[in-house]
């Protein structure tokens, strides 16, 4: 689990230094700059996991001085992560194409420190392209993993291997998310792109269990042209409806693609922007519990006053700006702010919102 971020000149974030729980819910006006916190977990998978050579993260935003603080190509952004399990840092440049200035990775008892293109590695030094990062030296095929550098410790390497593969973000088009997926295309994209082949290759009980409730089963099919195309049967009494993609519900489609990333793809961190969108309120009771059971961190942006009101306060994340900058708070002493809403009478959703 990640403990704590900081992040310096990305976005809207100067220097954001925020301590994470299991369950984090951002929580603030328009504007605020909850969906660039939620960004900055794009970048960082973007970054450690390239969908191209050589590596340019900043595409998804149009280039460097979209994603740089004031849009100033001249400041370097850094993110400082410390989890459970290890601790990462890196600062780049992106004005003239990717350029990585430092790194420093810890996991257990291993360090891979690298300024400029010189990494040291358990004593040794080598060399490596300043457009590269050290997880980029690294390349799973199967079961085999490959790296540039010898890594002296087999957890380390697997551990590289997998790094930004275990956060999943969403940002979910429900559109986009039942739209036919070719054979070859493999993993779900932010927009929920994938969703169909996922559901294809397993259904876990959790989500036929959430189907079965509202009397739907998934069925999905290959289309001649080599597609997977997602239908639900719909039971209706003895006579069963086939729901088309176009016909399916759209909260029930980011209910799916919400489920099938916790119980398929089993991440380490899931980050939803506007978690609460095109979901009654029963949906979003019933993804909030799941939630606290399930085994992923969570980081959810939110407007909704019910989201607000079903997590604790301790989870709850307040987003503002100051002077142009994002700020995030936290509330200083817990059982002051439930004694007080329970004196005053008030939901954690009014005192927040309307307060």
């Amino acid at each position: 689990m990640i403990k704590q971020i900081r992040v310096k000149n990305f976005k809207s974030f100067d220097d954001l230094t925020i301590d994470l729980n299991k369950i984090n819910v951002l929580v603030g006006p328009n504007g605020a700059g909850k969906s660039n916190f939620v960004d900055l977990f794009l970048f960082l998978k973007g970054f450690v996991k390239p969908s191209s050579f050589p590596p340019y993260p900043f595409t998804y935003w149009g280039g460097y001085k979209n994603l740089v603080y004031m849009n100033d190509d001249n400041l370097n952004v850094e993110v400082e992560i410390k989890a459970d399990e290890y601790y990462y840092r890196f600062s780049i440049n992106g004005k003239e194409g990717l350029k990585i200035l430092e790194e420093h990775l810890k996991y257990k008892d291993l360090e891979i420190v690298r300024k400029y293109n010189e990494v040291e590695i358990d004593g040794k030094k080598y060399n490596i392209d300043l457009s590269l990062s050290v997880f980029h030296v690294i390349q799973r095929i199967g079961s085999i993993i490959l790296s540039q550098f010898p890594i002296p410790s087999a957890d380390m390497l697997n551990f590289m291997s997998n790094f930004g593969n275990d956060i999943v973000v969403l940002r979910v088009d429900t559109y986009m998310a039942v739209s036919p997926v070719p054979i070859q295309f493999n993993g779900l994209l932010v927009n929920g792109f994938g969703l169909a082949k996922l559901f294809f290759t397993q259904l876990p009980n959790p989500i036929q269990e959430f189907l079965k409730e509202l009397n739907l089963s998934v069925k999905i099919d290959v289309s001649p042209e080599g597609n997977f195309i997602m239908y639900l049967i719909e039971r209706m009494g003895n006579r069963e409806v086939l729901l088309h993609p176009s016909s399916i519900p759209s909260g029930v489609i980011k209910m799916l693609t919400i489920l099938g990333s916790i119980f398929i793809l089993k991440p380490s961190v899931i980050v939803i922007d506007e978690v609460e969108n095109s979901l009654h309120l029963n949906f979003i009771e019933r993804l909030i519990d799941v939630i606290n059971y399930s085994e992923p961190q969570a980081i959810m942006t939110t407007h909704s006053p019910m989201v607000i009101d079903l997590v604790d306060p301790k989870d709850v994340i307040i987003v503002d700006k100051e002077g142009g900058r994002s700020v995030m708070k936290r509330f200083k002493d817990i059982n002051d702010i439930k004694k007080m809403l329970k004196e005053k009478g008030l939901l954690l959703s009014e005192y927040i919102l309307y307060s």
